[in-house]
């Protein structure tokens, strides 16, 4: 293909849509728990660089719907400055895919000094062009009580 005739935009498309397959059920599951190691033992800027950049959270303790990197460092460094925070996932996640993109949802525990909390998440994970896959929708919310 000459791409010098095609243009910048086509050419990036082209270059995008030959290097980003379809993710695996398996890679799926290793995006949250990618996700789950950088909540663990990085810091609140490299979680924030995991989220695409037109990524939105719907947090677990914020009750505000979060768009863009510094939002999503303040957040991250708020659960961080919590006493022995930790994230732990819980096993079997229900897995989809889709063109370019994966969902996986289930539960985890967020926890520390001040307690724990049984959460439900869905990620959607979005191929991103600045490298990969990145976090595109994050939903979180403390597991309610059966009625």
């Amino acid at each position: 293909m000459d791409l010098k005739n095609i243009g910048l935009g086509a050419a990036l498309a082209v270059a995008y849509s030959s290097v980003v397959e379809n993710p695996t059920e398996k890679q799926i599951r290793q995006m949250v728990l990618k996700w789950d190691w950088l909540v663990n033992n990085t810091t609140p800027e490299k979680i924030a660089d995991y989220y695409h950049p037109e990524a939105i959270l719907l947090p677990t303790f914020d009750p505000n719907i979060l768009k863009g990197r510094k939002a999503f460092i303040k957040y991250f460094t708020n659960l961080s400055s919590k006493p022995n925070f930790r994230v732990q996932l819980h096993h079997p996640m229900d897995i989809q895919r889709g063109y370019k993109m994966g969902i996986a949802s289930g539960l985890y525990t967020f926890s520390s000094d001040e307690g724990s909390f049984l959460s439900r998440f869905t990620f959607v994970f979005k191929a991103s062009k600045i490298g990969g896959y990145r976090v595109f929708t994050h939903h979180s919310s403390v597991l309610p009580t059966a009625p």
